[in-house]
């Protein structure tokens, strides 16, 4: 099994997370991502291409990270992101918040579509 976290440092610093991001993945992820934020001297770019799911503990874990870079001066972008992890950040507006590339091979995709009850 892969790990769901791999840290790159360099500038900006670039973390991929791979897999599906529940729960369970994030009490692995957690304490990294912490640090990170306090120690990170520059912006960091969160690379989502591998990840298959991302849930309510992961959106968590981008807004807490954005947050704390923030308060530094540092920038949080996004990048590769596509498929469901794409769909909820769109359907939540993060995207209008955190700066992020989505995966050129999701923007060929339609967009859900979501029928009102009558």
């Amino acid at each position: 099994m892969s790990r769901p976290l791999r840290l790159a440092y360099s500038q900006p610093t670039r973390i991929q997370l791979a897999g599906e991001i529940d729960p369970m993945q994030m009490s692995d992820i957690r304490p990294r991502l912490e640090r990170l934020a306090n120690e990170a001297t520059g912006d960091v770019l969160v690379d989502l291409s591998q990840t298959e799911l991302l849930d309510s503990s992961g959106i968590g874990a981008l807004v807490f990270l954005y947050k704390r870079l923030a308060a530094r001066g540092c920038r949080l972008m996004l990048a590769g992101v596509g498929g469901q992890p794409l769909d909820l950040l769109r359907m939540l507006r993060l995207d209008r918040i955190i700066p992020m590339q989505a995966d050129e091979r999701q923007e060929q995709r339609p967009s859900p579509v979501f029928a009102a009850a009558a």
